[in-house]
């Protein structure tokens, strides 16, 4: 009954109303049934022809309607995703609303090439060139490390200290011993040497003998040692191997390889 006569008092109040003041009350009027009709599954919207109607959430995609939220995104993940691991990026995923829909974490995994100016940044750091074979500049911490791959075997430099130039230490790989026999022919005597090996040799290391007899090394002596530019080590004969009589004697030489 309260509600016949709430209709009748709308109609007998619209009727003294103008046209743009029963539009919002029929709008008003519209929204107070919306309000009595909106429940947890149910949203309204406006349609083409600007009426609303109502909607069930399992049409509407992406909205849901809560009674305590009101509507809200649905969630397109059961958990959440947690950003605290320093070793690993991030690869994500977004949908075409831009919603984040996948997160894995990808370990951090590229080359020093990979990164901007990561060797000047390294040579800053370690503060050293090297030059005749040896750094020039004083170490800007204490066990730096530098890799020399212009000579050959590489030599390793580990600072002791950071005060001077002579604080980075040398590292070689321990050195070879090598033994060879030659027997010495015409043509060794003619091209004035022989060959010790393609390779390198440590300098001043190189010992001689004829057959037995202990020769000696130096610019006035029994042999010198030369070292060719296509890498060859020759031991060249001084004047008193000159001997085509010496034609078939046995050279023992002995030497030390980095």
């Amino acid at each position: 009954m309260a509600t016949t006569r709430t209709k009748n008092l709308r109609l007998i109040v619209s009727d003294n109303l103008s046209s743009e003041a029963k539009a919002n009350l029929y709008a008003i009027d519209r929204f107070a049934e919306i309000l009595l009709k909106l429940n947890e599954h149910n949203i309204f919207v406006g349609n083409s022809s600007q009426e609303i109607v109502e909607v069930d959430t399992g049409s509407v995609g992406d909205v849901e309607a809560s009674d305590v939220s009101g509507l809200t995104l649905k969630n397109v993940r059961d958990n959440q995703f947690d950003f605290n691991n320093a070793a690993s990026t991030f690869q994500i995923k977004a949908d075409r609303k831009g919603r984040i829909t996948e997160i894995a974490a990808k370990p951090i995994a590229i080359t020093a090439s990979q990164i901007t100016d990561f060797l000047q940044a390294v040579d800053d750091i370690t503060g050293v060139d090297i030059e005749n074979g040896k750094p020039t500049y004083t170490p800007q911490s204490k066990g730096a490390i530098v890799l020399d791959n212009s000579v050959n075997p590489p030599v390793l430099y580990v600072s002791k200290d950071k005060t001077a130039p002579s604080d980075w230490l040398a590292f070689r790989p321990a050195p070879t011993a090598v033994k060879k026999k030659f027997t010495v022919t015409a043509q060794d005597i003619l091209n004035g040497y022989l060959t010790l090996t393609t390779g390198q040799v440590i300098p001043n290391s190189v010992v001689a003998f004829l057959d037995r007899i202990p020769l000696f090394e130096g610019a006035n002596e029994d042999y010198t040692v030369t070292y060719m530019p296509n890498g060859d080590v020759r031991l060249v004969f001084g004047p008193n191997l000159l001997d085509e009589n010496l034609a078939n004697e046995i050279f023992r030489i002995t030497y030390w390889t980095p």
